[in-house]
């Protein structure tokens, strides 16, 4: 078979076979990039924040409205919420992140009470953003591979 043919072999290949999204009536499109599973309402127990204490102007303004946000959201809650400095207690910081890698401060993550990670918001976040992995209005339960009780 020539390179030619196998070429126009995979491009029909993807045009005939190719993923359908609407095919599944289960199938919900993709998750914004900043977000994973969102956690049902009932079980979010607990959120860390994860940012730097020392940081350029425009990290740290961008940490302290997410941090001002998250306050927001959690007011009149009884969900525990700590704030970890990377800078300041790295060892603490990366028992999240070996977790869940995160590529952007501040790291937000959503815990059940049984102390599973049910999902996580990174970068710069909104009050309605949180507000929606707290309420579970877009639940989908952890996400596989997960599951993992922090002490």
């Amino acid at each position: 078979m020539t390179r030619t043919s196998m070429f126009a072999a995979l491009v029909f290949a993807v045009v005939a076979f190719g993923c359908n999204p609407k095919a599944d009536p289960g199938a919900t499109g993709p998750l914004p990039a900043s977000t994973a599973a969102q956690p049902p309402a009932a079980l979010v127990a607990k959120i860390v924040f994860i940012d730097m204490k020392e940081a350029c102007d425009c990290t740290a303004k961008r940490t302290e409205r997410s941090w001002a946000e998250l306050q927001k959201a959690t007011q009149g809650t009884d969900i525990t919420v700590t704030r970890i400095h990377m800078d300041e207690n790295g060892d603490e910081a990366s028992k999240y992140s070996d977790m869940k890698p995160y590529v952007a401060i501040p790291a937000v993550y959503f815990f059940d009470g049984a102390g599973a990670l049910a999902g996580m918001l990174q970068g710069e976040i909104a009050q309605a953003q949180l507000e929606s992995m707290i309420s579970g209005s877009q639940a989908q339960g952890p996400a596989p591979g997960l599951e993992n009780p922090v002490e």
